[in-house]
């Protein structure tokens, strides 16, 4: 079993590499749609809250929705 700080350390490494990962993601939708000329980017899943402050702090305008059991993000610019 690991100690409480060990655990700590594990999960926080975890959430780094996971909001990490959405970043990227996000980036290459953002870019997929400057391609297409478009300004916006549909993401079909809410993006985490700490991304979307980093995205609107870069200009960004973020709308999140959800309806049911679906929710979505819009990231224009």
């Amino acid at each position: 079993i690991p100690t409480a700080e060990e655990a700590r350390e594990r999960t926080n490494k975890w959430i780094t590499l996971k909001r990490q990962a959405e970043i990227e993601k996000i980036e290459k939708e953002i870019e997929r749609e400057i391609e297409n000329g478009h300004h916006i980017a549909y993401c079909t899943w809410r993006i985490n809250v700490e991304i979307m402050e980093k995205l609107e702090k870069l200009g960004y305008t973020v709308t999140l929705g959800s309806q049911y059991n679906e929710s979505w993000t819009n990231i224009e610019w």
